[in-house]
């Protein structure tokens, strides 16, 4: 039989190749059993550009040798080498005799028809254009490449300006451009423009003549005044940190000039560089740059050879993306933000949208417009992940109130063939998506990545529009920064729009400009072609799963009543609890066949509103989709019960925060009617919407469903399984929580998300207003008031309360009516329901007045089917609410436990342990199960083979329950009801008891956690087990005795020895509550643990429960470090471990479910009550089970 441990060790093996596997990337292999295998992706890769060379009429070699061999092929057959190596992979032509390879890199060509991504370099490392980038680059890539030349120029009065030129030969993101600067420390300003003219322009300066073609990219300037800089003749690099799009035909002008304290335009110096290659034609002439004199005309640099202006030109090293702009011929966005940031800009009012004042702007402020729109269009199906822009509320609003400013973006996208849509109707075209996305705003603008997650399909135009809205969801301000979009006419209203805050359509364009609102298709993936579409969804189908299921009767309402009229109409409401896109609603009905048509509705409204209004009676009830179906529509093959579906691809998507009412009607039709079907769900009267609404022979009033009964129907989404299986059902639910925030006792929990098998399902902001646990006020009671110099109160010997917590303490002496003066007479134990007097007298009587508070436990759960959130109360109780704490509903999962006490309330997260192992732990579980198991071999075959077993629990007072010797185990003081000192008596009445044959009669109590362990344990093997109980109360594992001569520690050899001369087959260990913080601990316990295993016994160390957080017995630090020492003495001894620290460490209360203020209650500071006892007895368990 194979080891379990070696086959745990096999199985993490083979889940880390199998993740290697699923997510190692194209060009990666795993090494699984000694044999290579290839990763998902580098199979799906070498498979399709297999397929790909078949499409394209080739043949597919993996390698050259393989092509050699094959040499039957007709002259001028094509084939692919395509997984050999870098010299070998490529085209290659059969010429009648051999194989030839071709000259052209066409992996190249295929990946730019693709638009397959290349792997950027990080910006960070300042990757410059290369030779074949650029058609003479002037940049610096290595020291070999660029170096400045002598004589450079010192600032001098004739020399005024300097603009070096570059060009690209394929479309580049420039990331920045840097130059060589002399002089900086007198610099008060630094000008600098890039001008783009065509390459077919004559050989002039950038701004001696405005050509046609000349575009300016940049204009901004550099605020050098605070600024140490270099003296004249001393050179530095300076960043202009410029980031646009460079494209082919193009000459690329960097212009720049100074001002300084003395003078505007002032002269400024440059460095000559020089080019791999002269240069060779007049036109060239234009890369060697231009300079300006002093009467401000731009002269041409001419030096001959290859010498140049000098600049560094950087670029992300990839080719440019131009998926934004698909639909625009082809060309990139050009990006003209500047360094100086989007606050220093003016705003833009509705007369001054012209380009004369708009060249030195780029972006516009919120406090004129509150939305934005672009056209887009993609020349190939693309998934798109995100939009990206710059935003703004820059003066939004003017109220003092705060929600009025921006808070959500509304994306609205509409979807029409190309050239259809324009600024004028494009909102009347079919919606293809909707969704608001929280935002927080800044008047400078904020770079933000709205999440979209769509696919765009290939020939098809998009409308995507941006609108800002407040708190209240009504418009607000919102501002954009903008891009400048090349070759461009004047006008042309295509480039975008803008919504004026007092216009209710975007029905204006930015005219006279080429300028146009910037927000950006951000693909994070490559174009996904129909080819790899196919691909990847072979073998799956597309079905429908419910998202909202109101299950139906498979009866209901016929379509003709009773007395012979007809139901003509139907509506029934519908809250989706996330945004979501829907693509079908499925209803039962009846008369189908007969009915030549009807009418079908979506009215949407605020939840906000009174949600029981009938259908489109209100003002703000929006007709969201309508839609006339015919008889031929649905097909219905009788008027018997027909499952009708709806498509609703056109819908768009459903959002939170609004009530969707399905309507039907068959007002065109007199004299027809519709049935409908019945829910099994039944709803209160106060619940019309759920129920529904009706209307009969062509009235126009809507009725109210009456009784309980409501309409069934099904919200269905469209997704991709494997084909022949079955649809995935919404039930196997798991719960997110973003943030949960406690005020007095108001729980408001946000970022709820459901985690579905086929849907996750983002839930609204939740707000639970708990109930405060009852209160007594002034309660007056007689009280021995005690003097004791030992400050901590849990040690006091003074009497408790019956209250915990206790407020508004006051005293008064019995003997003269004398009122006491607390700091002074005596101190007051807040939390912990105790009085301490404070002056070295004898014990004297008080009457004592205070309020006294009931805590309580009440537990917060979830609806798995509608994420619902709802409290279970617990019971109120002044002293033990832990062992009251509610059961979970049948019907829902647990989310959160609170702890309400006072005007207070503690949160203990329970989600995360949903499955009884905290998420993201379970390696660590699976580690320490194997630990405990080759631990407790013996032990376990005893068990499986039915064999009796005998244990001995050995420790402190958690481990006696009581009292004892060390002569012998058991006995009438030990599992007494004397370990729960102050509990109350009606919680003690609940608790069975055992006459243990010692005389005492029925006293025991079994409540320990080695009780709980001897029940498991028989319950699961059958075994006959038996447990002596060791314990010896007040006790550490220290060798030491108490002057009683009774309490040995744990190592006194009298009380060791003693256990262990009974032979037990299993000791469980028990110290460390006595000793926390102490040194010594793992060292006596691994002894103790040692002398055990000696004695032929398995043993299993209990980790330390977690002290009461009221008293301040001991620092939360302290346990920690004790129960890492526990620990160690069983990793040292080959010991099986119990951890508490993974069941009542702050980040896991939610193993004990319980707050650190009530844990170790039995006592009020060190005895762990019968709760927490079968929390811990359960983990003591799972070591075998």
């Amino acid at each position: 039989m194979s080891n379990y441990f070696l086959e745990v060790t096999r199985l993490h093996n083979d889940i880390n190749a199998l993740d290697a596997i699923l997510a190692g990337g194209e060009d990666e292999t795993v090494l699984v059993n000694g044999q290579t295998k290839d990763t998902i992706s580098k199979a799906i890769k070498a498979r399709f550009e297999q397929l790909q060379a078949q499409v394209q009429g080739r043949r597919a070699y993996t390698t050259k040798a393989l092509m050699t061999a094959d040499t039957g092929q007709p002259v001028n057959t094509l084939a692919e080498v395509w997984n050999d190596s870098e010299d070998n992979n490529g085209l290659y032509g059969w010429d009648g005799g051999t194989w030839v390879k071709s000259p052209y890199d066409i992996k190249a060509y295929v990946n730019a028809q693709q638009h397959i991504a290349t792997e950027e370099n990080a910006s960070a490392q300042a990757v410059g254009l290369s030779a074949a980038e650029l058609e003479y680059p002037v940049t610096e890539v290595a020291e070999a490449d660029f170096r400045p030349m002598v004589p450079s120029w010192l600032p001098s009065v004739g020399l005024k300006g300097w603009a070096p030129v570059f060009r690209v030969s394929v479309a580049r993101n420039i990331s920045d451009i840097k130059l060589r600067l002399t002089g900086t420390n007198d610099m008060v300003k630094l000008h600098v423009r890039v001008i783009r003219r065509a390459v077919d322009s004559p050989n002039t300066g950038p701004t001696a003549n405005n050509y046609s073609s000349d575009s300016v990219l940049v204009n901004t300037s550099y605020d050098l005044s605070s600024y140490d800089g270099v003296a004249s003749g001393e050179w530095e690099e300076f960043s202009l940190g410029l980031q646009f799009t460079a494209i082919p035909g193009y000459y690329y002008f960097v212009e720049y000039t100074c001002d300084t304290a003395a003078a505007l335009n002032a002269p400024i110096g440059a460095q000559s560089g020089w080019t791999r290659a002269p240069f060779e034609s007049s036109t060239d002439a234009q890369l060697a740059g231009f300079y300006q004199k002093v009467d401000g005309n731009w002269i041409a640099y001419k030096p001959g050879n290859n010498k140049c202006l000098g600049l560094v030109v950087l670029t992300s090293g990839a080719e440019a993306n131009v998926l934004a702009d698909a639909g625009r011929n082809g060309v990139a966005t050009q990006k003209i933000r500047s360094a100086l940031g989007l606050g220093n800009r003016a705003a833009i009012s509705a007369d001054s949208l012209n380009e004369a004042e708009r060249v030195n702007i780029n972006s516009w402020k919120g406090a004129d417009f509150t939305g934005w729109m672009t056209f887009r269009a993609f020349d190939k199906t693309a998934y798109v992940d995100a939009l990206r822009c710059t935003l703004n509320n820059a003066n939004s609003t003017n109220s003092p109130d705060a929600n009025l400013d921006t808070r959500y973006v509304r994306i609205e996208i509409f979807e029409d063939a190309p050239g259809v849509m324009t600024l004028s109707n494009f909102y009347q075209r079919p919606r293809y998506y909707k969704r608001e996305h929280p935002v927080a705003l800044s008047s400078a603008g904020v770079d933000i990545e709205l999440p979209l997650g769509i696919t765009f399909k290939e020939g098809r135009e998009y409308a995507i529009t941006l609108t800002g809205l407040d708190i209240h969801r009504q418009r607000s301000g919102l501002g954009i920064a903008g891009a400048m979009h090349p070759d461009i006419l004047s006008g042309d209203r295509r480039l975008g729009g803008y919504q004026l805050d007092d216009h209710s359509e975007m029905t204006f364009a930015l005219p006279n400009s080429n300028f146009m609102p910037q927000i950006e298709t951000v693909a994070l993936k490559p174009y996904v072609t129909k080819e790899k579409l196919d691909q990847i969804t072979s073998g799956m189908a597309l079905v429908g799963v419910p998202v909202y299921e109101r299950p139906r009767a498979g009866l209901g309402w016929q379509h003709e009543t009773n007395d012979g009229r007809f139901f003509d109409r139907w509506a029934v409401g519908y809250q989706p609890l996330a945004t979501t896109k829907v693509d079908e609603l499925e209803f039962l009905t009846s008369g189908m066949a007969s009915l030549p048509g009807f009418n079908f509705r979506i009215y949407r409204r605020p939840d906000s509103l009174d949600l029981n209004s009938t259908p489109g009676s209100l003002e703000e009830d929006e007709v969201f989709f309508e839609k006339d179906f015919k008889n031929a529509d649905f097909a219905a093959p009788d008027d018997g019960w027909f499952e009708l579906s709806i498509n609703t691809d056109d819908v768009g998507e459903l959002e939170a925060g609004y009530l969707y009412i399905f309507a039907f009607d068959t007002e065109a039709y007199p004299g027809y009617g519709i049935g409908m079907g019945r829910s099994t769900d039944e709803y209160s009267n106060d619940d019309i919407w759920q129920r529904g609404w009706y209307g009969v022979s062509n009235s126009t009033t809507w009725n109210p469903i009456a009784g309980t009964s409501s309409i069934g129907f099904r919200v269905m989404v469209n997704r991709y399984q494997m084909a022949g299986q079955e649809p995935i059902a919404p039930t196997h639910t798991e719960v997110r929580v973003g943030q949960s925030k406690v005020s007095g006792v108001t729980v408001t929990l946000t970022g709820l998300e459901l985690q579905r098998l086929n849907l996750p399902i983002k839930l609204t902001s939740t707000e639970l207003v708990l109930r405060q646990p009852i209160k007594t006020f002034a309660k007056t009671e007689t009280y021995s008031l005690l003097y004791d110099i030992d400050q901590r109160l849990f040690y006091h010997p003074g009497a408790y309360l019956p209250y915990r917590f206790i407020r508004n303490v006051s005293i008064v002496r019995t003997s003269d009516n004398q009122p006491l003066v607390e700091g002074v007479d005596y101190s007051v134990w807040y939390d912990g329901g105790k009085v301490q007097g404070l002056q070295d007298v004898p014990a004297f009587d008080v009457e004592i007045t205070y309020d006294g508070y009931d805590s309580r436990y009440d537990l917060i759960e979830y609806d798995p089917f509608t994420g619902a959130v709802s409290v279970k109360e617990g019971t109120s109780r002044s002293y033990d609410p832990e062992e009251y704490i509610p059961t979970p509903s049948t019907d829902k999962r647990p989310l959160y436990l609170a702890y309400v006490y006072g005007n207070n309330c503690e949160l203990i997260p329970l989600y995360p342990w949903e499955y009884g192992l905290f998420e993201g732990n379970e390696r660590e579980v699976l580690r320490r199960s194997a630990f405990n198991r080759r631990a407790l071999q013996k032990t376990l075959g005893k068990l499986r083979k039915g064999n009796p077993l005998t244990f001995a629990g050995y420790g402190d007072s958690i481990t006696a329950q009581g009292g004892g010797t060390w002569q012998t185990p058991n006995g009438t003081t030990r599992d007494t009801e004397s370990y729960y000192g102050d509990y109350p008596q009606d919680t003690k009445d609940l608790w069975p008891r055992y006459d243990h044959g010692d005389g005492a009669g029925q006293v025991h109590q079994h409540m320990g956690w080695n009780w709980y362990l001897k029940a498991q344990l028989e319950e699961a093997f059958g075994s006959l087990v038996s447990y002596d109980n060791w314990g010896i109360g007040g006790t550490t594992s220290a060798d030491h005795t108490d002057p009683d001569g009774v309490r040995h520690g744990g190592l006194h050899p009298d009380r060791l020895n003693t256990m262990l001369a009974t032979s037990p087959d299993l000791v469980v260990i028990g110290f460390g509550m006595n000793e926390i913080g102490q040194s010594n601990t793992s060292t006596n316990v691994a002894e103790i643990a040692r002398q055990c295993k000696a004695a032929g016994a398995d043993v299993i160390i209990m980790g330390c429960p977690r002290i009461s957080s009221i008293g301040g017995r001991a620092s939360l630090d302290s346990w920690r470090t004790t129960n890492d020492r526990l620990w160690l003495a069983a990793q040292e001894t080959g010991s099986a471990f119990v951890s508490t620290t993974y069941l009542a460490d702050n980040e896991r209360l939610g193993g004990i479910a319980l707050s650190p203020l009530s844990m170790c209650n039995a006592n009020r500071f060190n005895h762990p009550g019968p709760y927490e006892l079968r929390k811990y007895g359960q983990a003591l368990a799972e070591l075998f089970l």
